[in-house]
């Protein structure tokens, strides 16, 4: 009731530095500034046609009743004679967008506690029910947003079971309409029917029946959980539990770019497979649409996924939430899997990088591609004679095998040193 009034004051036009605050009421030391709050709330409602006229205390009485009262009540009375003028006069119009404010504002409030004057009493009781008013205000806002957090956490979970529902179907169409037949072909004696070797299955596919296998186990577990899903209900555990598991997307988000560039070249070098595609992509209405690389980069995208989500629900989970420990420890395991993810597979990306440049380099006297080494430019010279590539730390100056004139400048390399 407090911040309503305070905003229908603000809106009223009463300026921003002469709006009190709740510590003026709660501690009880800025009354004087609660009642200069209000003589300006009558003054603009007085403006816009709410009479809410101040009729001034003669000095006799003010004088009679200071008499009476003790040096502290005196200071209480001296603030509760002016709240006392704060009076309507007449009855707010009901279709006006300000009625109910001024009806059901501090004032009014007031007024009806504060009628007659007494030895104190009266304005003590006053400020004790606006401190009522107040941390009533306090605890329903808390109990809305807790509501509208929970309504948030109740959508956030079922996007994470919609989401993995259908990450689950797919991952069973890849395996079903791709991965299966193509397992049977590569176990082909007869070199003309197999349409890939062993070893290339393994790399387009890698542990993909395990990640499958992990998260249906991890599906059932949601929907369990979502199925009857309450205010309560914690979702932390289930991912806290399944964080190891996790774990078995690196070495699949490593292959990633080796299986890409497989397929590719199967594509263009391999007829047969490339047919193999075309044909399941327009008869099998399973596939919805959706090609091979299509299919085999989902596992790559899910842990990130995994991570907003989480990031999300743990937004809007209270501290007192029993689900709140798990969840804030499962998000922070869950966000370090991904960046394990994302620090290997960079690895893996620069090794392949590095063991191909190192490949083009011929007669090297020592080992070039180092786990801790990174590739980082080529160039030629500007007569091509001589080829250069520059490691994190090291520099290779030779002479070409093939001449590339899409090298760059060997000065933009040398400007890197």
């Amino acid at each position: 009731n407090i911040f309503f009034f305070l905003q229908a004051s603000a809106d009223l036009g009463v300026p921003r530095p002469k709006l009190f605050t709740i510590r003026d009421l709660w501690e009880g030391n800025g009354m004087v500034r609660v009642v200069e709050c209000l003589a300006e709330v009558a003054n603009q409602a007085t403006k816009l046609g709410y009479p809410i006229p101040l009729v001034p205390l003669r000095p006799a009485e003010i004088d009679r009743l200071l008499l009476s009262l003790s040096y502290r009540d005196r200071q209480l009375l001296s603030e509760q004679l002016l709240l006392l003028q704060i009076k309507s006069q007449a009855q707010p119009n009901p279709n006006h967008r300000l009625s109910s404010r001024l009806m059901y504002s501090a004032p009014n409030i007031l007024r009806r506690h504060l009628s007659t004057l007494g030895d104190g009493e009266k304005i003590e009781s006053s400020i004790t029910l606006f401190q009522a008013l107040a941390r009533s205000y306090i605890k329903k806002r808390r109990y809305h947003q807790m509501k509208r957090d929970a309504a948030y956490r109740e959508h956030v979970a079922k996007e994470i079971l919609r989401t993995e529902r259908s990450y689950v179907e797919s991952l069973n169409v890849c395996i079903n309409v791709y991965m299966s037949p193509l397992e049977i072909s590569s176990k082909c004696t007869k070199q003309k029917l197999r349409l890939i070797t062993t070893d290339q299955f393994r790399t387009l596919f890698s542990v993909l029946t395990i990640i499958r296998t992990f998260n249906t186990r991890l599906l059932v577990d949601l929907d369990q959980r979502i199925s009857s899903w309450t205010p309560n209900s914690l979702l932390g555990d289930i991912f806290l539990n399944t964080v190891e598991f996790l774990k078995v997307y690196t070495k699949y988000c490593q292959n990633f770019d080796a299986a890409m560039r497989l397929l590719e070249n199967l594509i263009k070098l391999n007829p047969r497979f490339d047919d193999f595609l075309f044909r399941i992509s327009k008869s099998d209405t399973d596939t919805n649409g959706l090609d091979l690389p299509q299919y085999l980069i989902m596992p790559v995208q899910r842990i990130p996924r995994y991570n907003l989500l989480l990031s999300d629900l743990l937004k809007h989970t209270w501290e007192s939430h029993p689900d709140y420990p798990t969840l804030i420890e499962a998000a922070l395991q869950v966000a370090t899997v991904a960046e394990t993810i994302n620090k290997k597979k960079r690895e893996a990306e620069n090794v392949s990088r590095t063991v191909s440049v190192a490949a083009s380099i011929n007669n090297s006297p020592f080992y070039i591609p180092e786990s801790h080494r990174q590739f980082l430019a080529r160039a030629a010279s500007v007569d091509y004679k001589l080829q250069l590539f520059l490691f994190s730390d090291l520099l290779v100056i030779t002479k070409p095998a093939t001449i590339n004139r899409g090298d760059v400048d060997a000065n933009s390399v040398l400007k890197k040193l």
